[in-house]
Order: structure tokens, then sequence, then C-alpha cells
């Protein structure tokens, strides 16, 4: 069984310190589009060098409140590495911190790809088990455009390489609504602004060469089971 590295993250979020990075200066959505462009079209099907059995690091994603985190956490009872929404970790250390709405700063995505590039780099690199990745680094580059961000470029690069590494399957897993959203201290979309988030996560990974695959809503163990069908474990 591998050592799910959840709480190693955890501990690692509350001890970062981060300085204040000047700000990219964005014209339009249409800028921030190609942005996203580039940076996963090195990591499509199609360019990226690994092949598909390399390539086992699967990518959970969807709207907020679809039940990811459930089946991540599991797939970490049942032995799989599974790592944790970074997300989740920065907005309740930042909330702790009385920080009211990080997730609007335009510093909060580069505390994301600070904690992503700790966990992928804290995975074992010649390792063909499957991992799973609740939200992967394409998922912030959508937020930032979705949101029309001014987020660092510096920010925007680090997503770029966590993209690149070609360690991303090409299948996805998008998770369907429930038909609700509850909202949470870390979670305050409603259910047409999840549907908009999940709309724009469909667009921007099929558009870059990635093959959605849904996972319908069901009980933990059945969705879990329905992606393990889906992939091949040695």
């Amino acid at each position: 069984m591998v050592t799910n590295k959840s709480l190693l993250l955890f501990f690692i979020a509350t001890n970062l310190s981060f300085s204040g990075a000047e700000p990219t200066t964005v014209s339009s959505p249409e800028i921030m589009l190609q942005e996203i462009e580039s940076a996963t079209k090195k990591n499509s099907p199609e360019t990226t060098q690994a092949s598909t059995e390399e390539r086992s690091w699967y990518i959970f994603t969807g709207g907020p409140g679809t039940g990811k985190s459930s089946v991540i956490a599991e797939l970490a009872s049942r032995g799989y590495q599974t790592v944790q929404e970074a997300a989740t970790i920065v907005i309740a250390d930042e909330l702790k911190k009385g920080e009211k709405t990080p997730w609007s700063e335009n510093w909060f995505e580069g505390k994301l790809a600070t904690i992503m590039e700790i966990a992928q780099n804290n995975l074992p690199q010649n390792n063909l088990q499957p991992v799973f990745f609740d939200r992967s680094p394409l998922d912030p580059l959508v937020y930032i455009a979705l949101y029309e961000k001014k987020s660092p470029t510096e920010t925007i690069s680090k997503l770029k390489n966590l993209l690149s590494s070609g360690k991303f399957n090409p299948k996805v897993f998008l998770f369907n609504d429930l038909g609700f959203c509850k909202n949470t201290a870390i979670r305050h979309e409603d259910v047409a602004e999840m549907l908009r988030i999940e709309n724009a996560m469909v667009q921007h990974y099929t558009l870059h060469g990635f093959e959605i695959i849904r996972v319908p809503a069901g009980t933990i163990k059945d969705r879990t089971d329905f992606i393990l069908s889906h992939i091949k474990t040695k």
C-alpha cells in the first residue's frame, strides 16, 4: 500500500510563506485563453513524449461539490496513491488566518501551483501504478481565464511546466453534478456557477486533446468502481 500524502501537503501548506509578486497585465480574456492553449498543447496526447502506459496520473475535474474528494478518499482507503485538491488546502489555511475570500485574490493560484509542485515532486517518478489527482494544473489556469484574474506571470509559467510533465493520462474523469451544490466554509458557488465551471472545464480539456469520461452520479463505491473499470492497473 502506498502512503497517501494529503497530511504531508496540509503540513506544507500551513507552513508556506509567499512574497507579493507583481501581477501580469491582462487586456482581455482572449489573452488568457491563449495562455491556456500554450500550457496544454504540450501535454496533449498528440505531443507528449511519454507513452500512454507511462502516463499513469489520472485527473479528476468538474464543478465544485460534485463528489471528487469523496472518491479520492475512497481510493486512498483502497491503497491507491492520491493527491488532494490544492485549493481545499489553501482556502482552509487562509480562512484560519482571517482571509475572507482567498479564492478571489490574484496570489491564490500561486499558492495552488506551489502545493501542486510539491505533490508532483514527491511522487515516484518511475512508478507506473495509477495516481489520482483531485484537479490538475489545468484547472487553475481555466479559473484564471474564466474569472479574468491578473495572476503573476510566474504563476502561469509554473502551472504550464507542471502540466507539461508528460505524466498525465489523456483520460480525464469529469464528475457529473449531483443536482445541488452544498455550500461550506470553503465552497461558495451556487448550482448555476457550478455548471458554468463544469462547462469551462469540458471546453478546455476537450480543446486540448483529453478524453473526457463522465462519472455518473451515484454512491461513492459505485463511482470509484466505475473509474477503476476504465483504467489498467498493474
